[in-house]
């Protein structure tokens, strides 16, 4: 995406506080954050150069705070820990391209788009069941998933529908966390990578979980893999979608998963040497869905 002119900001979202936070410093371009962690490799760097010193520029605070997916998990001792390791929704995580902010607010079942200099709301999108990761910018359209089973592009301009992809076997629901979610949830946001809409759908194997891909303009399926995962080979994709020069990388509370661009075939986590040096080496901690690929090509 091109640099847009404008006062730069740095945007916040954090879950004791659930506002987002514009933190400015004065420069006249400033590079887009398209997505979660700045590219699909969510290293969560920039080539921008900030120059202090930075001040608050505005706080923009939803109607409530974060309605997450999942309780707080208990160990084996019944002990509570600090935080799951499915965390992908406990704030909104913004990705701002255009002068505008986009977040998603799962207390509203709803999608916001702010402006990047004032903080006034520009538009909102509300739907049927929580949007639970940050959209994705492309070519002036958002993309996202929700727990209604469905994945959405808006136009960024004005939150006008482009296109719905209903990723649904059956309209069947079931009751979790105190909200009704589909039984083809969509936990992976959409990934835009190499002009393919990548998501996963599903969070119960017993049901069938699916790994898609998506012609991004149109909507139109390019194709579908039921990936059946269990506890042995993984446990169903949660978190955002990753992605190196030829593989996509699936997150889950405990182990992740490398998959096929092309096609969504498994392929093996680990690359041997001498191929490792030249593909990727990707960091994860006990399992969990904050990850990211540290170096590759």
């Amino acid at each position: 995406m091109q640099p847009v002119a404008t006062t730069y900001r740095t945007f916040l979202g954090a879950a004791f506080f659930w506002g987002v936070v514009a933190i400015a410093a004065i420069t006249a371009v400033c590079e887009d954050w398209p997505t979660a962690g700045h590219d699909n490799r969510r290293t969560g760097v920039t080539a921008e150069h900030l120059v202090p010193p930075l001040q608050l520029g505005w706080i923009y605070r939803p109607p409530g705070p974060p309605a997450p997916g999942w309780p707080p998990p208990a160990n084996g001792y019944g002990a509570r820990k600090n935080k799951s390791e499915a965390s992908f929704d406990d704030a909104p995580r913004v990705v701002a391209a255009g002068g505008a902010a986009y977040f998603c607010s799962t207390a509203e079942n709803a999608l916001y788009a702010v402006d990047a200099a004032t903080g006034q709301v520009r538009w909102t999108w509300t739907g049927e069941a929580a949007p639970r990761l940050a959209p994705t910018v492309d070519g002036g359209r958002l993309y996202f998933g929700a727990d209604d089973g469905r994945v959405y592009c808006l136009r960024a301009e004005d939150g006008r529908t482009n296109w719905v992809f209903d990723a649904r076997l059956t309209p069947e629901q079931t009751l979790g966390y105190g909200r009704f979610s589909s039984l083809w949830p969509i936990r992976t946001g959409v990934m835009i990578e190499d002009g393919t809409a990548y998501f996963a759908a599903g969070l119960f194997p017993s049901e069938g979980i699916f790994f898609y891909a998506l012609d991004p303009l149109s909507g139109r399926l390019l194709w579908r893999r039921q990936i059946d995962l269990d506890a042995q080979t993984g446990l169903p994709p949660q978190g955002d979608l990753l992605a190196d020069r030829d593989s996509i990388y699936m997150t889950s509370r405990v182990t992740p998963t490398r998959w096929t661009k092309s096609d969504g075939q498994r392929k093996p986590f680990f690359t041997p040497p001498p191929d490792v040096e030249n593909n990727h080496e990707y960091r994860f901690y006990n399992g969990g869905t904050d990850a990211r690929i540290c170096s590759g090509s």
